[in-house]
């Protein structure tokens, strides 16, 4: 019991408490926190594109729609032109 108290439990508690400033507290919350500041960017920039018209939006789909179809049906085309 002392054996794994003093040699084991105690280590690995200092070497726990060493490691959790410059691993825990630094890289991996400020990786999140990074993140974080990431994602509040990327929704001001969105907010800019919200018009409020349905009409906007509509046609922004139906170009979006078009795209998707363009890309998928691209192997086809090629193949009818002989490329």
């Amino acid at each position: 019991n002392r054996f794994h108290n003093n040699l084991i439990r105690d280590n690995f508690n200092r070497f726990t408490a060493f490691l959790t400033k410059p691993v825990d507290r630094g890289a991996i919350d400020q990786g999140f926190l990074a993140i974080g500041r990431g994602v509040v960017e990327a929704g001001k920039r969105l907010r800019l594109t919200q018009t409020g018209y349905i009409r906007t939006y509509v046609f922004t789909m139906l170009l979006g729609v078009v795209l998707v179809v363009i890309v998928l049906l691209l192997p086809y085309i090629r193949q009818l032109l002989g490329q």
